[in-house]
């Protein structure tokens, strides 16, 4: 993600009070980036499960052998956090509706491209790319060659902070663009059900 983007993206985390992050002095003058976790909450297929979340100088999702655990219920995560010495915002967690980008995937058409779905899938794949390096390359670099597209999506959502007061933005799509997104969320999508395991699993 462009430097810019990250910008974006932390102005509108500070109009919905959402997390930024945290630098903490050490004695040396030179700084560690904290980690602040939190539980995130996505459905696909249509069971709703749990990811442990962190945001700090780059967001990601808490791995186990290149593994991301994934937990059946809010109380499966927590006594996890716990045993791993985590501690985990008490914040509400927002939906993350793959099963909408798996069922757009299956029929992809511009008039429906759900740009909120669509921004919180990419985010999220996005930072499992990061979290899973040895399995998320692909998508990292198909990430990095659709800037414009990604910028689409995020100016679709009208956030406040960002959007024009009283306007809205409908974004156009070319078929070259709706073949790239289609893509790129497949690749993630994938990338998603690779690396994600049940964390009751021992393979």
């Amino acid at each position: 993600m462009s430097a810019g983007r990250r910008k974006l993206l932390g102005l509108a985390r500070q109009q919905i009070g959402g997390p930024l992050d945290r630098r903490e002095p050490i004695a040396d003058g030179s700084v560690i980036v904290a980690r602040d976790h939190y539980k995130l909450l996505y459905r696909l297929d249509g069971a709703e499960r749990f990811l442990l979340w962190f945001t700090s100088e780059h967001d990601g999702v808490v791995t186990d052998a290149e593994f991301v655990p994934s937990f059946a219920s809010e109380a499966a995560l927590l006594a996890f956090a716990s045993g791993s010495g985590i501690v985990v915002s008490e914040e509400t967690p927002i939906l993350h509706d793959l099963d909408v980008v798996r069922d757009w995937l299956a029929y992809p058409r511009p008039e429906t491209v759900d740009c909120t779905a669509t921004l919180s899938a990419w985010n999220l794949f996005g930072d499992v790319a990061r979290s899973s390096p040895a399995s998320g390359g692909l998508f990292a670099a198909a990430d990095a060659n659709l800037s414009a597209v990604y910028d689409k999506i995020f100016w679709g959502n009208n956030l406040p902070a960002v959007a024009p007061q009283g306007e809205a933005y409908q974004p156009v799509w070319t078929p070259a663009e709706v073949s790239s997104l289609a893509g790129l969320l497949s690749q993630g999508l994938d990338l998603f059900r690779l690396v994600t395991r049940d964390a009751g699993e021992r393979r």
